[in-house]
């Protein structure tokens, strides 16, 4: 049994839909980011179903995991964002693609639970589309090739009007940055130093200068935020980057120094100074304090007025 036209129709859906999807995520980017990079692959030939079948899973696999592995997977989180994908299309497509191209290409052992759950998944799939889990003749095989890419019609869909209601929304520009950092998976240098402000106004360290803190630690920060997968917040894990380096690298300096200590308590130099100086540790150790407010809780301690 050949394949039917509505096949070969929805062949051509795809790939408009792919052209449309790149064309979006350039246009919201300013030609900065494409959902799917090319691919070697020819179009799948869809004849005889049963190998047809095959070779569409085996190119939506490359679509999916390979040329779209960052931007499909971050245009899906963004569906679910975005609350109009209700039965998680495009996310259980994925899933389905991912688990036939395993049933096809390896060989699984069924005495593994991992294995055996691919197995159970792929049979329950080709129940659903021809009738019975185990596909035999033509008539069933072209059910599930229909079946593929009727679904993967649908989840591209989905992931269509998903860059739709970004290009919609007023935090465009914001979503594409983080678009662009699971792409990069590291922070521009004026993007650290935004955040080592942010960081440093967070931490009562306002007096660390932003630029001369990222030029010590930039290299190993980079290193650090390109072992990430795409999966994985950028800007969180940077920020607890800066966090580890403002606590470790940079000493919790006190605010007053023993100078201060002798002009505001008219007292000598000696060991005096030295139990005052310890003392205002044991106070900022308990929270950050200003000069003045440490001042003012040693009068405090020391029964002194100002």
């Amino acid at each position: 049994m050949m394949p039917t036209d509505p096949d070969h129709i929805g062949m051509y859906e795809l790939l408009r839909l792919i052209e449309q999807a790149n064309l979006l995520g350039a246009s919201l980017s300013s030609g900065g980011l494409a959902v799917f990079a090319d691919v070697s692959l020819e179009t799948p030939k869809l004849s005889p179903p049963e190998l047809g079948c095959i070779r569409v899973v085996s190119w939506l696999f490359v679509q999916y995991f390979e040329a779209g592995r960052i931007g499909v997977g971050f245009l899906d989180g963004k569906a679910a964002v975005y609350d109009h994908d209700s039965g998680v299309t495009l996310k259980r497509h994925r899933q389905t693609t991912q688990h036939l191209r395993t049933f096809f290409q390896h060989n699984l052992d069924s005495t593994k639970p991992h294995d055996r759950g691919i197995q159970d998944s792929c049979r329950a799939w080709f129940k659903e589309k021809c009738g019975t889990a185990v596909p035999a003749g033509d008539e069933h095989w072209a059910a599930c090739l229909g079946g593929i890419i009727n679904e993967a019609v649908n989840g591209l869909h989905v992931l269509v009007s998903t860059l739709r209601r970004i290009e919609a929304d007023e935090s465009c520009a914001q979503i594409c940055d983080d678009w662009r950092l699971r792409v990069s998976r590291t922070l521009a240098p004026y993007q650290f130093d935004d955040l080592i402000s942010i960081v440093a106004a967070d931490m009562g360290r306002p007096e660390i200068d932003p630029a001369a803190l990222r030029k010590r630690h930039h290299d190993q920060w980079v290193r650090h935020l390109g072992l990430l997968n795409e999966d994985a917040d950028v800007r969180l894990e940077a920020r607890k980057l800066v966090e580890h380096a403002i606590l470790t690298a940079i000493p919790d300096i006190l605010p007053i120094t023993g100078r201060d200590l002798i002009s505001e308590f008219q007292i000598a130099p000696g060991p005096l100074v030295g139990r005052l100086l310890e003392e205002a540790r044991a106070l900022c150790s308990q929270q950050r304090l200003s000069r003045e407010d440490l001042l003012t809780k040693l009068r405090m301690q020391r029964g002194q007025e100002m």
